[in-house]
């Protein structure tokens, strides 16, 4: 199938029209009715797609508020709060992801490369298998 788009594409706002994905692409767009296995009606919808951020570090959400380093400068910020990050475990490194991922989603990101360099005594494999389980939780990859 060749792709098609409405002219000007990338500088257009639609108003109504079709979406045809195949798979996990976006085959057709505007108004180019296709024969799909389903149909979704995202009439007074906007449709969008996800946003993606490519430097996080989700372990750090459960600190963020933290009165004491609000006004801190970087290296001062670092210094205490990496006394804090030090005692991680995985129940707090699990809730703060999940926090993390679902407000991310909540405004549209899909997609997140979490930066998680401050790893407990625990083997690669098993922090693997948490960000793994994270994921499935929160739709977000």
């Amino acid at each position: 199938m060749t792709k098609r788009y409405p002219k000007n594409f990338w500088n257009t706002v639609l108003h109504g029209g079709d979406i045809f994905i195949k798979g996990n692409r976006i085959e057709a767009v505007g108004e180019t009715p296709q024969n799909a296995d389903e149909v979704i009606n995202a009439a007074g919808c906007y449709v969008y797609p996800g946003l993606v951020n490519t430097h996080h570090h989700l372990y750090q959400t459960f600190t963020r508020n933290l009165p004491q380093v609000q006004k801190m400068e970087l290296f001062d910020w670092l210094r205490t709060l990496y006394e804090i990050w030090r005692g991680l475990d995985a129940e707090t490194i699990y809730y703060s992801s999940l926090t993390g991922m679902s407000e991310l989603l909540k405004y549209g990101c899909t997609t997140c490369m979490d930066h998680h360099y401050v790893f407990p005594k625990r083997t690669f494999s098993f922090w693997m298998q948490i960000c793994l389980n994270l994921s499935e939780l929160s739709l977000i990859r």
